[in-house]
C-alpha cells in the first residue's frame, strides 16, 4: 500500500446532454418517467395531426432536400446527435436514520434525473453495517424509484474483497447485457471485487464515478467547531479496493470532498423541501437529526451533501469545474492525530491526485461547483420541474462566487474550463 503508483490522465470533453423524452398525459417526461428539467419541459398537450402515408413521406423528402440545397443551411449530418440516457449502475452505503444521509439523497436525485437509466443498485458497508444499509436502500427505492428496480447486498467489510456476493453477480449480469457507467459513492469493495473475479468486465464499464481523493497536503476541515478533519471516508474504509480500481484502465472520475465541501444544505433548504411534495417532505424529516449533529459538532451552516455532487457531475458535467489528473496511493502522517499524541507517529494511506495532461489514462478530478448547481440538486431532490414557477429552489445566496474558487494555477484552470 506504501508503493506510489502514478496513474496517467487525459482530457475528458463534455457536451450538454439532450434528454430523451416521451409524452405522458400531455407532459414531457424523461426516459425513466421523471419530469424533464429542460426549458421545453412545461406540461403541454398538442393535438396529433394525421397525415396520409404518401403525403407524409413527400413532406419529409422535400424537407430533407431543402436542408441540403439551401445556401447556408445545416445539413442533416451537421445536426448534433441526440444523446440517449446514460446507462448506470449505482453502488451505495445508505445510512439514513443511523449516519450520513447523503447516499439516500443521491438515490432520490438519480431517480428524478431523466438523463439516467438505472439498471440496478448494489449496497456496500460504509456509513453503517451492511445489515442496516440494505433495508434502507430498498425502502428508498420502493418509495421513490422505478418499479422493479433490483437492490442487491454486497460486501460487509474490507475482508470481503474478492468474495462473491449477490451484488457482484447482479452487476456482472447487467454488464453482459449493456455497457454501464458505475456511480460508486461508498467504499469501492463491490466494484473492485467484480474486477478481481471478472477482469473481462472492465471492457464493459464506460467509467467509474467515485467520492474520494484529495490533493497533497489537503485537510478536510469544513467547520468552526470541528476538532478533527474529516476522513477520506470511502477510500480509507478499503484502500486495497481502491488500488484495484487504479490498476485497471477504466476511465475514472473523482467527486471528492473538495467539490462537495462548497455546497451546503441549510435549514432553509430543508424547510423549502418540506413544501414541495412527497420526496421533499421525506428528505426534510429524515435529515433533521443529521443537520442537528452538524450544527452541534461541525458548523452552524448546515451539512455537505457529499454524494449528490457525484450524481450532479454525471447528469450535468458542464456545471462542475474539473481537471485532468493522475492518481496514486501513498502512506503519510495521520492528519487526525491530536496534539500531544504519545508514541510513534501513526501513518495512514492517502489517495492523492495532481494535475496531469500528457498521458493516456482518463482520470478527472472535480474541484468546484458552478453557481446554480445547488439549485439543480435541490430541484432534483424535490422532483420539481424546472419550468414550474411555483417550485423554485432557494436563491444561491450560500453558493461561492467565482472569486471564491480554490487556488488553481492559470494553466490548470484553463484545462479545467475546457472540460466544464
Amino acid at each position: 500500500m506504501a508503493v506510489r503508483r502514478p496513474i496517467a490522465g487525459s482530457v475528458l470533453h463534455f457536451s450538454r446532454r439532450a434528454h430523451e423524452q416521451r409524452s405522458v398525459g400531455g407532459c414531457l417526461v424523461g426516459a425513466n418517467g421523471s419530469p424533464s428539467l429542460g426549458q421545453d419541459a412545461a406540461p403541454r398537450c398538442k393535438r396529433q395531426v394525421q397525415m396520409p402515408c404518401v403525403g407524409w413521406l413527400l413532406a419529409c423528402t422535400l424537407a430533407m432536400a431543402a436542408l441540403v440545397v439551401l445556401p447556408g443551411s445545416r445539413t442533416w449530418a451537421d445536426q448534433p446527435p441526440r444523446t440517449r440516457p446514460i446507462d448506470v449502475w449505482i453502488d451505495v452505503d445508505t445510512a439514513t436514520g443511523f449516519s450520513d444521509v447523503d447516499d439516500g439523497l443521491m438515490l432520490i436525485q438519480c431517480f428524478h434525473s431523466p438523463e439516467l437509466r438505472i439498471h440496478g443498485i448494489s449496497v456496500v458497508f460504509g456509513n453503517t453495517t451492511l445489515e442496516r444499509a440494505v433495508p434502507i436502500a430498498r425502502d428508498i427505492t420502493k418509495r421513490f424509484g422505478p418499479p422493479g428496480l433490483g437492490v442487491f447486498p454486497g460486501a460487509a467489510g474490507p475482508d470481503s474483497l474478492g468474495a462473491d456476493t449477490p451484488a457482484v453477480q447482479a452487476l456482472f449480469a447487467a454488464l453482459q447485457k449493456t455497457p454501464l457507467t458505475i456511480l460508486a459513492v461508498g467504499p469501492v469493495t463491490n466494484v473492485a471485487t467484480l474486477l478481481k473475479r471478472h477482469p473481462e468486465a472492465s471492457q464493459r464499464i464506460r467509467r467509474i464515478v467515485m467520492v474520494a481523493g484529495r490533493r497533497p497536503g489537503q485537510r478536510f476541515e469544513g467547520g468552526e467547531k470541528q476538532r478533527l478533519p474529516h476522513r477520506d471516508f470511502n477510500f480509507e474504509k478499503d484502500p486495497a479496493a481502491m488500488q484495484v480500481i487504479l490498476d485497471c484502465s477504466i476511465p475514472l472520475v473523482f467527486a471528492p470532498w473538495e467539490v462537495s465541501s462548497q455546497v451546503w444544505i441549510t435549514r432553509d433548504d430543508l424547510r423549502w423541501l418540506r413544501t414541495t411534495g412527497e420526496s421533499g417532505r421525506w428528505i426534510a424529516s429524515t435529515s433533521e437529526y443529521w443537520i442537528s449533529m452538524w450544527e452541534k459538532r461541525i458548523t452552524s451552516r448546515g451539512f455537505n451533501p457529499f454524494d449528490t455532487l457525484a450524481a450532479a457531475w454525471l447528469t450535468h458535467p458542464q456545471w462542475v469545474r474539473s481537471m485532468r489528473v493522475r492518481a496514486w496511493i501513498e502512506r503519510g502522517p495521520d492528519d487526525r492525530v491530536l496534539p500531544g499524541h504519545k508514541g510513534p507517529p501513526p501513518t495512514k494511506p492517502y489517495l492523492l491526485v495532481e494535475p496531469c495532461d500528457d498521458n493516456d489514462r482518463e482520470i478527472l478530478y472535480c474541484y468546484e461547483p458552478k453557481p446554480g448547481l445547488k439549485q439543480l440538486i435541490l430541484r432534483r431532490l424535490a422532483g420539481c420541474d424546472a419550468s414550474d414557477a411555483d417550485t423554485v429552489a432557494p436563491a444561491a445566496s450560500d453558493l461561492p462566487d467565482e472569486s471564491d474558487a480554490p487556488a488553481v494555477p492559470h494553466d490548470q484552470r484553463a484545462a479545467a474550463e475546457s472540460d466544464g
